[in-house]
């Protein structure tokens, strides 16, 4: 069961194309998924160990900038310019925002297939850092 203070929900357009981009650009992963009448999915859980779940709900009132005010933050351990790639390969390269190299936590902007905004840091692989050797 997902931790409510944890998790994210979004109105797609799309369930399944919105379903790929997150699974495949951010590696998420499918926790659960709700279908309606007709058979189709109308409700997609997405996780990522140590991260929020991401709950994507189906809506046709659902647009492009659906929350322009709006800006989905997560650390993410992986290469930022091979989530770049991952993200212009599956999705428009032109809707992408490029990555920001001034700022001094690595970061990536992207825009999903709905229009929202992500903003990725880039964690460190080890929080582990070893000591400088004293000095005699």
């Amino acid at each position: 069961m997902s931790d409510p203070e944890r998790v994210v929900t979004l109105l797609v357009r799309d369930i399944d194309v919105a379903t790929r981009w997150y699974r495949y650009v951010l590696g998420l992963r499918l926790e659960s998924q709700s279908v309606g009448i007709s058979g189709l999915p109308i409700e997609v859980h997405l996780h990522r160990p140590g991260g929020p779940t991401l709950v994507l709900l189906v809506s046709e009132i659902a647009k492009p900038a659906a929350q322009p005010d709006r800006t989905l933050t997560l650390s993410v351990s992986d290469d930022l310019d091979q989530v770049a790639a991952r993200a212009a390969a599956i999705h428009d390269a032109s809707r992408g925002i490029p990555a920001e190299r001034a700022h001094p936590q690595p970061r990536l902007l992207l825009r999903d297939p709905d229009g929202y905004d992500l903003v990725l840091l880039r964690t460190p692989a080890s929080t582990h850092r070893r000591s400088p050797p004293e000095v005699q």
